[in-house]
């Protein structure tokens, strides 16, 4: 079987915690990958969103800051009993995350 990558830009492994904002809850993730107009995270399992959501993470290792973005759900894949893998794409930056991401990245 052939895989088409479809991906626009790089991305980089990204190994760190977080929490995804989905305005009446918050739900624990551990991010996977980043690029600067994505983000794949692992979250348990749940119906993703319609909606935008706000994911704080720490960009790098676990003494880094923390990086707020907001993004929406682009892809949901079903990892196992109890987990999800969503992919988001990212809206627009502001100037303080988007320095930082794209230094990551």
């Amino acid at each position: 079987t052939v895989t088409i990558e479809r991906r626009r830009v790089p991305r980089v492994l990204l190994h760190s915690v977080g929490t995804i904002d989905l305005g009446d809850r918050q739900i624990p993730c551990q991010t996977l990958e980043l690029s600067v107009s994505g983000l794949s995270l692992l979250t348990p399992r749940a119906e993703p969103p319609t909606g935008p959501v706000r994911v704080r993470f720490q960009l790098g290792r676990r003494d880094a800051s923390w990086t707020e973005v907001d993004a929406r759900v682009v892809r949901s894949e079903g990892w196992d009993a109890s987990s999800s893998v969503w992919a988001l794409e990212l809206f627009e930056l502001d100037p303080g995350p988007r320095r930082h991401v794209r230094s990551f990245v």
